[in-house]
């Protein structure tokens, strides 16, 4: 078995689309950092993932090219997120619940999931710290496509707790939050900044990678400081196979040689051994593998393959039938998750 930086990060998308139909005080950068500072990012990685996760920062993981160590997860300080709400002038209400100046009250619907219960625990433990600050956050877990329809196009939720799959080489995922992706059924959290959208057309157009980097992490920075997303946790890859039985695992990307970008292993696996006689018995054990993250999109591109093939003046051996009906297990649960995918990142 081995654990890898995956590609997987989860988080809470803030709606602050300028012409969306959420609860407005969620547009208040205030009430933002408030509930960014009323979550306890170690805890929940803990408690959720068992420890198999990172607290996050900034939006791209640990496992991209493009991860900026600087954005560290914002302080759990439950005092710090209750001054925040009143120095912005939002009152205790007699139920327990705060309200906004012009008599808004903090309520919310945290939508997520239904079929990632983890991620349910995950949201009710949040809505527990927020109810310490005044805010309550009522949990929906529903499926994606309902959740989908609340989102786009008209932007009537106030958060939704998901996931996104992200290449490791590059930085593409910062596109998310360019304004004309709320038209794209792409972001989810409507985020609209024109400084924004001008860096990143600069960044895609850079001739060298210092440019990208700089501009990469000042985009990244920009998220951290605006919170259209609450980061939550980096996923680590956790993969088993037999290196015994099977040769070619390409083991040297992010996420493991399984990994949801990562086709070398499906072009070069093949037996160990092919030139035992096929009445042999053979002592070798057919490998299983799991990829424990199936529910989200890599925002890479299509990678084009080919299957090899290979004979034997022996004839067919039993490692080698073994070794076929293995890639071809593996092909079709590749299909299948990338049937099951959330939608692709540009």
């Amino acid at each position: 078995m081995v654990v890898e930086p995956g590609e997987e990060f989860w988080y809470i998308a803030v709606n602050v689309y300028p012409y969306g139909h959420g609860n407005p005080t969620l547009k208040d950068i205030h009430v933002r950092q408030a509930l960014a500072h009323a979550i306890n990012y170690t805890e929940l990685a803990q408690v959720v993932w068992q420890g198999y996760a990172t607290p996050a920062g900034g939006l791209l993981p640990v496992g991209n090219k493009f991860y900026d160590p600087n954005l560290t997860p914002y302080q759990f300080n439950l005092t710090l997120a209750n001054q925040i709400l009143n120095d912005a002038g939002y009152k205790m209400g007699p139920n327990g619940v705060r309200v906004s100046p012009s008599g808004i009250p903090l309520s919310y619907t945290l939508y997520v999931i239904n079929e990632a219960p983890e991620e349910v625990e995950a949201a009710n433990i949040i809505a527990g710290w927020w109810s310490e600050i005044g805010v309550k956050a009522t949990v929906d877990a529903v499926d994606a496509g309902t959740l989908a329809s609340i989102i786009w196009p008209n932007f009537t939720q106030d958060f939704d707790l998901w996931d996104w799959f992200t290449s490791p080489a590059l930085p593409t995922l910062l596109d998310v939050f360019l304004a004309n992706q709320t038209e794209t059924g792409t972001s989810d959290s409507g985020y609209n900044n024109s400084a924004y959208d001008a860096l990143y057309g600069q960044m895609i157009t850079a001739t060298n990678y210092t440019t990208v980097y700089k501009d990469a992490y000042e985009l990244q920075q920009m998220l951290y400081q605006d919170l259209p997303y609450i980061m939550l946790y980096y996923v680590k890859s956790i993969e088993a196979y037999n290196s015994q039985a099977f040769t070619g695992y390409f083991d040297n990307m992010t996420g493991g040689p399984f990994s949801d970008v990562n086709w070398y292993t499906f072009i070069d696996l093949q037996p160990a051994s092919t030139s035992q006689s096929s009445s042999t018995t053979t002592q070798q054990s057919s490998p299983t593998s799991t990829v424990s993250q199936p529910t989200s999109s890599p925002s890479s591109g299509t990678s084009s393959t080919s299957t090899p093939s290979s004979t034997s003046s022996s004839g067919i051996s039993t490692p080698l039938i073994v070794g076929v009906a293995v890639i071809v297990i593996i092909v079709v649960v590749a299909a299948v998750v990338l049937s099951l995918r959330r939608r692709p990142t540009t």
